[in-house]
């Protein structure tokens, strides 16, 4: 695949999350978002918001780590 093929799938995918990111967040416009605590306290107390933060973060993390590893070769 060439650079530019995946610099244009890149791209699209941006896009689309872009996209799709403003419905996800008023997914839950039934919780009180008055103040930052108040959001990031139930960002980290509900179980499927903290499995999406583990699951970021490992994916994030693996990149990272496979990045680093194919510049030291």
């Amino acid at each position: 695949m060439t650079h530019i093929a995946k610099s244009l799938i890149t791209k699209t995918l941006v896009s689309a999350a872009a996209v799709v990111t403003p419905a996800m967040a008023l997914a839950h416009n039934e919780h009180e978002s008055s103040n930052l605590m108040a959001g990031l306290l139930h960002f980290f107390s509900s179980p499927d918001h903290l499995l999406s933060v583990i699951a970021l973060v490992g994916v994030a993390g693996y990149l990272f780590y496979r990045s680093t590893k194919a510049d030291s070769e």
